[in-house]
């Protein structure tokens, strides 16, 4: 496969109190961000004054399900109420989350202590059973998930004492101590999952999590809200956020999200366009945070089917694309031509 791409410069944080949210792009930050107001829900119901975050999205999301949050729009929203056993810190050095430790016993073989005091939002003790078969589900083709692929060298996941958990690799594998500090380290609730069936993490069922947050409202097309949960099982030691609630506005046009964010009815747009970038970094009302990132967009080929099966196709397409008027033209000096091909 050729693949012929862009290295992405930026990447964005969203601080919402207790959740560290990582996308790709740029963040445009209004003035009311965090601050106390009431938000009209599509319904027409006016919901309490209380500090709320409103966000803007690009887009609608698939599933609330982890096994399938794998894009940078509906990551964001998962994460609200979702938690992996491992998460980044500040300076995306991987913290303890629900588990509290973890070894690299050697090359293939990784140990991992849980937490036994963490309950899911419904106020249901998570188990290792809960754990287990989180993990186990994106080893089952039947599920489909986004991230199966970075289980491939995984040989087994066994529960090796109360709150110990072990994982065996087929092979050594570099990027496994990363896994369970992205989505595909979420831990959902087994009786939750199998009562819903195929309609975990959709509109009609919603989710159930670990997270500060819980699912609130979720209407299809245009927005999704999350409440803090007062009960939440490390409040003590994170302390309450300031943001009780955050809300998802879908908004896919990017001139309209522009003008949402500068009226103020949204507070933080996660997908503002190079194009904008000038008049968002001169808005009275706004302002614009960058940061490192190691993400990256690609043009792919199904190297099954005609003519992309000849690799000589494939070449000469990839020798065809000008990435240095790509560059100039789109990205600007928001990514870097990649040698990867």
């Amino acid at each position: 496969m050729i693949r012929k791409g862009f290295c992405m410069k930026k990447r964005v944080m969203l601080l919402t109190g207790l959740c560290l949210v990582l996308v790709l792009g740029m963040v445009v930050l209004g003035a009311c961000a965090s601050s106390p107001q009431s938000s009209d829900t599509p319904d027409g119901e006016e919901s309490a004054v209380q500090t709320t975050l409103n966000v803007g999205l690009n887009g609608d999301i698939k599933s609330l399900d982890p096994v399938y949050a794998y894009d940078t729009t509906t990551i964001p929203v998962v994460v609200q109420a979702m938690q992996g056993l491992l998460k980044y810190g500040a300076n995306d050095e991987l913290e303890p989350n629900i588990a509290e430790s973890w070894e690299e016993v050697d090359s293939t073989t990784w140990v991992y202590q849980i937490r036994s005091n963490v309950t899911f939002s419904d106020g249901n003790p998570m188990t290792m059973d809960d754990v287990l078969y989180s993990l186990e589900r994106h080893r089952d083709e039947e599920v489909g998930s986004y991230l199966a692929w970075m289980y491939d060298h995984v040989e087994s996941i066994e529960k090796t004492g109360d709150w110990e958990l072990t994982v065996k690799l087929s092979e050594p594998d570099a990027f496994w101590r990363y896994t369970f500090a992205t989505t595909a380290g979420h831990i959902v609730e087994k009786s939750v999952v199998e009562a819903a069936g195929n309609e975990y993490g959709s509109v009609a069922k919603g989710i159930i999590g670990t997270g500060p947050y819980k699912l609130e409202k979720w209407y299809n097309g245009q927005q999704i809200s999350f409440t803090y949960d007062e009960n939440y099982w490390n409040k003590e030691v994170e302390g309450e956020p300031d943001v009780k609630r955050v809300v998802f506005q879908i908004i896919a046009e990017d001139a309209t999200r522009s003008l949402a964010l500068a009226s103020g009815q949204i507070d933080l747009d996660l997908a503002v366009t190079v194009e904008n970038v000038e008049a968002v970094k001169n808005g009275d009302n706004t302002s614009l945070a960058e940061v490192a990132s190691g993400g990256f967009s690609f043009v792919a080929f199904n190297c099954q089917k005609p003519p992309f099966d000849d690799v000589n196709v494939r070449k000469a397409i990839a020798a065809a694309i000008d990435m240095p008027a790509l560059q100039e033209n789109v990205l600007k000096e928001y990514g870097l031509p990649t040698n990867y091909s």
